[in-house]
């Protein structure tokens, strides 16, 4: 559910939904191009894993409960962030295609 949030927050279309989750949520929690590196990958295996389930690949989602807390902290600031620059997805959508680091 966390990651179908972030869908829901940072996608506006059927295009390149996981590229786009992942890209927008770590320009959200990155400092530089290596963090930004990182948690591209690590949010892009989240949500691989999240569309596994939810089409039927696999019957489980066994998930360390470090990554839990992580997609939770990212969740949370996603929202506020959504929020605080008016809740508008396109502004959002526009801001983060706007930004530098690329995966």
């Amino acid at each position: 559910m966390l990651i179908t949030a972030l869908e829901s927050i940072f996608s506006l279309g059927r295009d390149q939904i996981t590229h786009t989750v992942a890209r927008h949520s770590s320009l959200l929690i990155s400092n530089t191009k290596e963090e930004f590196q990182n948690n591209y990958s690590k949010i892009k295996k989240l949500y691989n894993q999240r569309s596994n389930f939810i089409h039927g690949s696999n019957d489980k989602i066994n998930l360390p409960e470090e990554d839990i807390d992580f997609t939770e902290e990212l969740v949370r600031r996603a929202i506020i962030f959504w929020i605080n620059l008016g809740g508008d997805k396109q502004q959002l959508f526009n801001y983060f295609n706007r930004l530098g680091y690329s995966e």
